[in-house]
């Protein structure tokens, strides 16, 4: 979801739209797209700002929140078992939606923005000047570890925006 706060110059908020925001869409869902992952299991590969600094195969489980525009911590759901992927697994990703239109798909989800999103994706067809993959899909779960919750609740705790929680 994309939070009513927008403040600073952080790329959500002068895009209006985050990477997380693609967390359990369908365009990004994967099986046996790695040789540690189960035979058909479904798998989200996602992007998580907290992951950015971890190392490869660091797996946690997430409180997942939002900050409104009155910068109260909303959760909007929990993620066990989430994995950090190797910066050569985040290529493969990268490569694997790129070619497959996904890319596109999420370009068409949003209006024009700057970097990384230029030039337009276009299905089938390799970027010429491609964003860093690790910037896009820095992690993978099982589909059935996502939680979301109906309606946010008030988290009880102040944590920043890019906290591992547990």
């Amino acid at each position: 979801p994309s939070g009513g706060w927008k403040g600073g110059t952080t790329f959500a908020a002068l895009s209006g739209f985050g990477f997380d925001e693609w967390l359990s869409a369908t365009h990004n869902q994967v099986s046996n797209l790695f040789l540690w992952m189960p035979k058909n299991v479904v798998y989200c590969i996602a992007f998580i700002q907290a992951y950015k600094k971890k190392q490869p195969g660091f797996c946690s489980s997430l409180e997942l929140f939002i900050i409104d525009q009155n910068r109260t911590r909303l959760v909007v759901g929990t993620l066990q078992s989430c994995r950090r992927l190797s910066p050569s697994e985040s290529h493969t990703a990268f490569n694997l939606f790129n070619g497959n239109g996904a890319l596109a798909t999420m370009q068409g989800h949003i209006t024009p923005v700057p970097a990384p999103f230029y030039p337009p994706l276009v299905p089938h067809v390799p970027l010429v000047t491609i964003p860093d993959p690790e910037d896009i899909f820095n992690c993978c779960f099982q589909l059935t570890d996502l939680a979301l919750l109906p309606n946010p609740v008030i988290a009880n705790h102040n944590h920043k925006m890019y906290s591992i929680l547990y």
